[in-house]
């Protein structure tokens, strides 16, 4: 499967999985399908790391949230710039108000399954494998 293909079923899973409950969701957009890109999405910590985060979670083979935490404040973290207080002292990370620090356990299951979806021939059965419809 190409890349970029790969990666829009990434991220039709990850608003599937995670924009539905996300609390800096647009309102009402809890209802819209996965395929339609989000106003906040451009701001989103999770969105905005996609690749970094595939990479940890291809690299991590670990049954535990803490470590996918400790590679994820160290590699995207300490680079952030949608918060004054990003890196150690990160005020957001610390009151789980960053998605990517709230949902991060939902963003490592779909992104634990990108392996499969990149092994898939067609996007259909790779959309399926990633919990999402066309």
């Amino acid at each position: 499967m190409k890349h970029a293909a790969a990666l829009d079923i990434i991220s039709r899973a990850i608003r599937a999985k995670v924009c539905t409950k996300c609390c800096q969701r647009p309102p009402l957009s809890e209802e819209w399908e996965p395929g339609w890109k989000r106003p906040c999405e451009g701001g989103c910590a999770i969105f905005l790391n996609l690749p970094r985060l595939t990479q940890i979670v291809a690299h991590i083979k670990d049954t535990h949230l803490d470590a996918y935490e400790s590679a994820v404040r160290s590699s995207v973290c300490q680079h952030c710039t949608l918060t004054p207080t990003a890196g150690d002292y990160c005020v957001e990370q610390f009151t789980r108000s960053c998605p990517l620090s709230r949902y991060l356990g939902d963003v490592v299951e779909v992104l634990s399954k990108v392996p499969q979806v990149m092994a898939c021939d067609n996007e259909q059965a790779a959309a399926a494998l990633a919990g999402v419809s066309r």
